[in-house]
């Protein structure tokens, strides 16, 4: 979406129009409506930003440019994102948000037009909603956005959220939950379901093609497109594969310290009735989910030393092979290049080995000892 998607739609609107208010309100309320218009405003103000910026008539949003045009718009850091990576954001969540509006309202005014029978659907409490989406049958379905909409005008406080919580978790024991999670993420309802994911919403990686948000449903998707395919995951307990898609979904999350990483993941996840040892399963797996990703992109994966730190991070073959596994179906969501998919091999190769060696695995057990003690210390905290 964006200011084209905008003014075609506003034309639609204007042209169906039999009275003084906004056409658009005879499918949404006056809260949609305005956040549909901040999102214009802000696409108007970025784009008159551009237009100064390069002196010209400026139609494309370069990543290049981002600097200039947070200084150009008074963008402030915050806590934990710059200025530059909040005006990113901000510039995807107003597209999202136009393109979302005018895909729902050219539907409205279609089915209109055929007089077609849309199905209401009204729902008290968010408990509800979820018991729901719960007894439908265990397969993939894509919503309408009747439905969407219908949650997005849902009203719920902080105790039907705990409630819900409850409900929340069975979700990810579902054989297909992405589809169920998407539903959650596009009404909204996701950003009080799980708070940790809501930060990276629609924070872009400057590396990738993606957001961080669209990397892990488009991970999760894929995971379930071969969840009976891979012998490995094919192997997986019910609490695995459940903590599994959790751990996709917390993935979005970036941290240079291993410690806040943990942090979040605990935090979050006592909320669920979880077992201790499926707990610590999963935090190793997510603490690591980018090990192989790093290596790959970033270190010579021949260097002795470099596959030692690896061994002593999973500490079994078991998790090597499950992180291999993961970041091979990463790399499909993502369409990462043959050239990715060959070093990743050679890494599984090299790991294995060292699994085998056991000078390196004693290397292994002393490095981890070392790492112990560095990330206890009031530095590393820090």
């Amino acid at each position: 979406g964006g200011l084209n998607h905008l003014r075609s739609l506003e034309s639609l609107l204007v042209l169906f129009k039999t009275s003084p208010k906004n056409y658009a309100l005879n499918f949404i309320d006056e809260k949609n409506l305005s956040e549909l218009r901040l999102a214009g405003d802000f696409l108007l103000s970025l784009k008159s930003a551009m237009n100064l910026l390069s002196a010209k008539d400026e139609d494309e949003f370069l990543l290049i440019n981002v600097h200039d045009l947070s200084e150009l718009m008074y963008k402030k850091a915050k806590k934990h994102f710059g200025a530059n990576e909040l005006l990113v954001q901000k510039a995807l969540q107003s597209m999202h948000t136009i393109g979302f509006y005018t895909h729902f309202l050219a539907k409205q005014i279609q089915d209109g037009l055929n007089h077609t029978l849309k199905q209401e659907y009204k729902f008290k409490t968010l408990v509800e909603v979820l018991e729901y989406l719960l007894k439908l049958e265990d397969k993939h379905v894509i919503f309408d956005l009747n439905l969407v909409f219908a949650l997005r005008r849902l009203k719920y406080g902080k105790k039907d959220i705990e409630k819900a919580l409850i409900l929340f978790e069975k979700i990810f024991y579902k054989r297909h939950s992405f589809c169920v999670l998407k539903l959650l993420l596009d009404s909204g309802i996701l950003k009080d379901l799980c708070k940790p994911f809501w930060t990276v919403r629609f924070l872009s990686d400057e590396e990738g093609n993606y957001s961080f948000d669209e990397q892990v449903f488009l991970m999760l998707s894929e995971f379930e497109k071969y969840e009976d395919e891979l012998e490995i995951l094919q192997k997986l307990k019910t609490d695995e594969k459940m903590i599994l898609k959790l751990v996709i979904l917390l993935s979005a999350i970036e941290s240079e310290n291993e410690i806040s990483l943990a942090g979040i993941y605990r935090a979050y996840c006592s909320k669920f009735d979880l077992k201790n040892e499926i707990l610590e399963w999963g935090l190793k797996i997510f603490k690591n989910n980018n090990a192989l990703k790093d290596l790959v992109e970033k270190e010579d994966i021949y260097n002795p030393i470099v596959v030692s730190s690896l061994v002593s991070k999973l500490e079994n073959l078991e998790n090597l092979e499950l992180l291999y596994t993961l970041t091979w179906l990463k790399a499909k969501a993502l369409n990462y290049n043959a050239f990715y998919f060959r070093v990743l091999d050679k890494l599984l190769e090299n790991a294995k080995q060292g699994f085998e060696d056991e000078n390196l695995l004693e290397e292994s057990a002393r490095r981890v000892k070392k790492e112990l003690t560095l990330k206890r210390s009031k530095i590393f905290l820090e």
